[in-house]
Formats: structure tokens, C-alpha cells, sequence
């Protein structure tokens, strides 16, 4: 496999957005126990290793942006990449970001293709650093702690790291579509249901009052 960064997503505090990923494997359940154990209140930039991979992100206004590298491509190279996205993001949804509004999982799943294309470019550029002459970059990212992920995960939490060397990103896209479309479902319907008890209680109400008034048979109004 020659992909450097396998994975990303964009989230708002602990509810994944959009992700994408180009080739299969247990990353995804791993990346999301790492975004309920961050801190989303501040802003900060960090870094986690688990076996072979990096794991990079980006805190900001409560957003997050992550990605899972290989350990030898450039730490400057994938903030590079999560600074990208992130200007991407909050040029598509600037108004998203500035609502601040409650966001429902994978409801901006369309930004996955963003992503993709994003992930494609940085791993075909890998040389990025010397291509951008970002030295700049690189000096600011030198103060960015990078830590064992033991630090975040509490003790079980931990699961080996799978990633499927020949599966690549036309399953997964299926996948991550089919998983955006059943959790859209699954609220639509849990919206249908509250409104299906809601009208049933307002006529229940409405039948309960009128009986008080006019009488389980309704006679009392009937004989006016």
C-alpha cells in the first residue's frame, strides 16, 4: 500500500461529520474512541502514535479535523493536510461554522469526497515540504506534542490496528454512504414517531376535554 494518510474525517465536539478513507480496516472505530476522549473546548493541535500510524488533528472554534498517517510521512506534511481541509470546510460551510448550530452524524458526509481528492494530492505530492518550501511550517509543527495513545484511551480501549492493504476506496464510499443514509434514516423516523404521539396525545386531549363537558356520549351537547 502506498498511501501515507489512509484516513480523515472533519467533526463538530464529539459528532463525526463527514470521513473518508482509502483502504478498510479498524481505524475508523479507533479514530472515533480517540475524538470522545478529546477536549473540544480549546483549541490545539496534537499528535498520538499507535503501532506504525500517527494520528494528527486540529482543534478549533470546537471543530475537529483528523487524520491517521503512516509514522514516516512528515508531521509538516499531514498539518499541512488538516490546515487544507479545514480552510476547504469552512469555505463550504462558513456558515456552519459560525452557527455553531447542532449537527446531526455524517450530515455533511458530501465533504468526504473533498477529503479523498485531498488525501490523493498529499500522498501523491509526498514531498510537500520541499514543493511548498513550507520550512515555516515545519519549525511550528516541531512544538507540537506528540504523544503515546495510551495518554487518551482509557485502559481496554485499546484495539490492534488493522488496515487492509488491497481493499480501497470504492468499498469504502459505499460504506461510508450506506452508514450516512441509515443514520439520516433512523432520525427521520424517530422524528415521524414523535410526531405520530404528538398528534395522538392532542386528540386524546381534545376527545378527554370535550367528555368533560359533554359527556362520554356526547349527549349534553347533542340535546342543546
Amino acid at each position: 500500500m502506498t498511501e501515507k494518510i489512509i484516513y480523515s474525517f472533519v467533526a463538530f465536539r464529539h459528532t463525526i461529520l463527514a470521513e473518508n478513507a482509502l483502504c478498510t480496516g479498524t481505524f475508523p472505530t479507533i479514530a472515533s474512541t480517540i475524538l470522545k476522549r478529546l477536549v473540544v473546548n480549546n483549541d490545539s493541535k496534537a499528535s498520538y502514535s499507535y503501532d506504525d500510524y500517527m494520528f494528527h488533528y486540529i482543534i478549533e472554534n470546537q471543530f475537529v479535523y483528523l487524520c491517521l498517517a503512516r509514522q514516516t510521512f512528515s508531521k509538516a506534511a499531514a498539518f499541512s493536510f488538516l490546515q487544507d481541509i479545514q480552510e476547504k470546510f469552512e469555505s463550504m460551510y462558513g456558515n456552519v461554522v459560525e452557527a455553531k448550530s447542532t449537527l446531526l452524524p455524517y450530515s455533511l458526509s458530501e465533504f468526504s469526497n473533498i477529503l479523498n481528492d485531498r488525501m490523493k494530492y498529499f500522498n501523491t505530492n509526498g514531498d510537500y515540504d520541499k514543493m511548498n518550501n513550507v520550512k515555516g511550517e515545519i519549525d511550528q509543527v516541531k512544538d507540537i506534542m506528540v504523544s503515546n495513545i495510551e495518554r487518551v484511551l482509557e485502559r481496554g480501549e485499546r484495539i490492534e490496528l488493522l488496515v487492509d492493504k488491497t481493499d480501497h476506496l470504492s468499498q469504502s464510499a459505499l460504506t461510508f454512504q450506506r452508514r450516512a443514509k441509515k443514520v439520516k434514516r433512523s432520525f427521520w423516523w424517530s422524528n415521524m414517531r414523535l410526531a405520530v404521539i404528538l398528534v395522538f396525545l392532542l386528540i386524546l386531549l381534545a376527545y378527554i376535554g370535550t367528555s368533560y363537558f359533554c359527556g362520554f356520549d356526547f349527549d349534553k351537547c347533542m340535546n342543546k
